[in-house]
This record gives structure tokens, C-alpha cells and sequence, in this order.
């Protein structure tokens, strides 16, 4: 008798849209259970790819002998169901100066971020990425080993060129990402007011313009760092994981 009832537990299963059901014998519990499927799924910001370039981007540099960049990094908040970071990229440009065209290595670090300047310790960096010289444009990937962030909170991704990896001239471009504006119809020949569309309005964009060579995160996070207004980015995608 009781075969035949899970038997006919199991037919239901089947029958409910084929869901999916674990088989568990208790004393005076059910005989089936539906079952959650682990299913993995991913998440990007900006949520939709930004195609194209901006006029403007930021240079990052070795060093900082004048007030150049070198450190730029974007911040943001990861997804509330999706706090597992996977992948991190930046578009970016060839130097337009031939005498400082070379093979490049990049890194990128992660950290909290706080008001106007990171924490004083990095949850993650990457080995630097070699580039080689003449690509022009291109996307900078970093494969990220499945970083657990907190939902809410602030962090910032930023680029450095390290020392002992680069020529003391080479430098880098990133891209800009908006705001862009958006082309309104005229109605009754009246001009209508410009539409601003923000790819990622959460973030903004950073920019160390010291010296950083040497520097520990204790120091660069005992200063302000440049930022811009919301909405002003970089030209970057991330994509993060459920689990």
C-alpha cells in the first residue's frame, strides 16, 4: 500500500508542469516535496551594453610628477539578488602620442568605497594584464574569481599601471560614458527641451591624480579623490553572478 502511494505522488509530480520533486520517506510526513532548482543566473550594469565612443576620455599614467591620473576607477553598487562579481571591463584607447605607444601592463584593484576615497584595504586585484601596443580601441577585460559584495554598499574598480611592469612614459585611455543627449522631436514647431539618457546613474567615476607608486592603501585612503556628478562614468560594463 504504501508503494503504491508514492507511485501516485510521484504520477502528480509529473503532472504538475513537470516540476521537479525530491522523494523523502518520514513518519507522518509528505512523500514528495517540490524542489528549488539551483539554477545560476548573471546580471550586468550598465544593464544595456553601450555601444559606441564618447569625444572624451581619461588618461591614466605611470606617474604622477604634474597632477596626472594614476589611478581612475569607476564606482558602483552591486545587485541586490547578484552580489557575486565576475567579470570587470573598461573600453579603452591607445595613447595619440607615437612616442609613448608601447606594450602595456594593467591592473585592476576592488575596494569599498566611502564618501570620496576607497577603504584602506583592497578585497581583490588582479595580476597585471598585458596589452600589447597598436590596438587603438579595445575592451579591457578582467575575470574576477566570483567576489562576494554586499548589496547597497559602495565600491570602486580602478585602473593602475604599475611601475615595475611599464615604461616610466606609457599610458592609457579610458573612454568616457555619458550622460548622452537624446534626440526630442519637435512638436508644432516648437523646439522641446534636451533629453538626458544616463546609462548607469548609480556611479560615477574617480580619479587619484598623485603619485602612486609605492603608495599603501592606508595612504590612499587617507585622501579625497577627485569625483564627478552621478550619472558620469566611465566607459564600463560589469557582470555579477546569483550564486
Amino acid at each position: 500500500m504504501q508503494i503504491i502511494k508514492t507511485i501516485a505522488l510521484l504520477m502528480l509530480g509529473v503532472g504538475l508542469g513537470g516540476a521537479a520533486f525530491k522523494v523523502y520517506h518520514d513518519r507522518g510526513a509528505p512523500l514528495a516535496g517540490p524542489v528549488s532548482p539551483m539554477v545560476a543566473s548573471r546580471v550586468f550594469i550598465p544593464e544595456r551594453e553601450v555601444q559606441g565612443t564618447e569625444s572624451s576620455s581619461f588618461n591614466l599614467y605611470v606617474h604622477s610628477p604634474g597632477g596626472e591620473t594614476t589611478g581612475l576607477g569607476q564606482i558602483f553598487q552591486p545587485p541586490a539578488t547578484h552580489p557575486l562579481l565576475q567579470s570587470v571591463s573598461f573600453l579603452c584607447r591607445e595613447t595619440i602620442y607615437p612616442e609613448r605607444v608601447t606594450d602595456l601592463r594593467v591592473q585592476l584593484r576592488i575596494a569599498r568605497w566611502e564618501v570620496d576615497h576607497p577603504v584602506d584595504s583592497v578585497l581583490w586585484e588582479s595580476e597585471p594584464l598585458f596589452v600589447s601596443r597598436n590596438f587603438r580601441v579595445k575592451e579591457i577585460r578582467f575575470q574576477v574569481p566570483q567576489l562576494r559584495l554586499e548589496p547597497g554598499a559602495q565600491y570602486i574598480a580602478w585602473l593602475v599601471l604599475p611601475e615595475t611592469e611599464n615604461p616610466e612614459f606609457a599610458s592609457l585611455g579610458v573612454f568616457a560614458m555619458g550622460p548622452r543627449t537624446r534626440a526630442v522631436p519637435q512638436q508644432h514647431g516648437q523646439s522641446q527641451p534636451e533629453s538626458w539618457d544616463i546609462a548607469y546613474p548609480l556611479g560615477t567615476r574617480a580619479l587619484w591624480q598623485h603619485e602612486i607608486q609605492g603608495r599603501t592603501m592606508d595612504y590612499l585612503a587617507r585622501y579625497r579623490w577627485k569625483t564627478d556628478q552621478p550619472g558620469q562614468n566611465l566607459h564600463f560594463r560589469m557582470e555579477f553572478g546569483s550564486h
